[in-house]
């Protein structure tokens, strides 16, 4: 299943149907089937998946995506695939949802139970995360999902090394990550529609989104390939200028590339830079994202002592 998900991009509808398995229902509830399936693998056999949190006089006050019982231990899993841009509009905003996961927790077990909120769609702000730890709630952002497997077992207080079957799936996150590969378990964040008025924008407001991702990334720089161009963009600081630039792209990737600091391109406003790089063979690209792989959820530049 991991590797069938990874393939198809992390459409679970596409995942779920091309292992033979019911694929009816929405993305995130075909997540949460999957979460539940790797709970299993780990030995967590009392698992309930949609358990609702009912008042007296039978009214739904939640839903809670899953529960389970594990070594005498209550475990709750609050599991949802949207991305922050749909906060406040399709779903509660994510302090909203924090809160309410601890409300949960208290009804269901107190101080006994332990709650996992797993967003892999979503950068937990510091705020953010210190509002989780505040209120005894561990998270799984996307900054740790290509760490989900070893992430569950811990949380769980699984023992030993991982079953067979997630070591496998664990390895190949391992291997994707290696080469580059930034997104898990969900759509990489730059596939998402843009917002736009009707009829659709003839220009796509892409170094906006892209500025955005290399914060969210917590990195001075960001990468991206079309067609036989591989584009290099960084966040310009004072002690930046065109040979500094250079320098530093070509400790990382010569003698793949030879760069040449007069290709450096600085934005009118002085924010920003880009590098673009020709490719002829597939080899080189990869190589290139080997490189740059190195340097995944990092400051190239402050690295380098720039």
């Amino acid at each position: 299943m991991t590797c069938e998900a990874a393939r198809l991009g992390w459409d679970w509808k596409e995942a779920f149907a091309a292992c033979s398995l019911p694929s009816e229902e929405q993305p995130g509830i075909l997540f949460e089937q999957f979460v539940a399936a790797v709970l299993a693998e780990l030995g967590v056999t009392n698992v309930t998946t949609n358990t609702k949190v009912v008042a007296e006089n039978g009214q739904v006050l939640q839903e809670v995506d899953i529960v389970a019982n594990y070594r005498g231990r209550l475990l709750v899993f609050d599991c949802k695939l949207r991305a922050e841009q749909e906060e406040g509009t399709r779903v509660e905003s994510l302090t909203s949802q924090i809160r309410q996961a601890s409300a949960i927790r208290v009804q269901l077990g107190g101080l006994g139970c332990q709650l996992l909120l797993i967003r892999p769609s979503r950068f937990f702000s510091k705020e953010e995360a210190e509002l989780c730890r505040a209120l005894g709630l561990q998270f799984l952002d996307a900054n740790e999902t290509a760490e989900f497997f070893r992430k569950l077992a811990s949380f769980c207080r699984y023992q030993g090394d991982l079953p067979p079957s997630l070591k496998a799936a664990q390895e190949e996150f391992d291997r994707r990550r290696q080469s580059g590969e930034q997104s898990f378990l969900t759509r990489p964040k730059w596939s998402r529609c843009f917002p736009t008025q009707p009829p659709v924008s003839v220009l796509l407001p892409l170094s906006s989104e892209l500025n955005h991702l290399m914060r969210n990334l917590n990195q001075d720089w960001i990468a991206f390939q079309i067609d036989n161009k591989v584009w290099i963009r960084g966040a310009l600081t004072e002690k930046l200028d065109q040979d500094a630039i250079a320098q530093t792209l070509g400790k990382v990737l010569e003698p793949l590339v030879v760069v040449n600091p007069g290709h450096v391109r600085i934005s009118k406003s002085n924010r920003t830079f880009s590098y673009v790089i020709s490719v002829d063979k597939g080899e080189t690209t990869k190589a290139i994202k080997g490189r740059l792989a190195t340097y995944a959820g990092k400051k190239m530049f402050e690295e380098a002592g720039i």
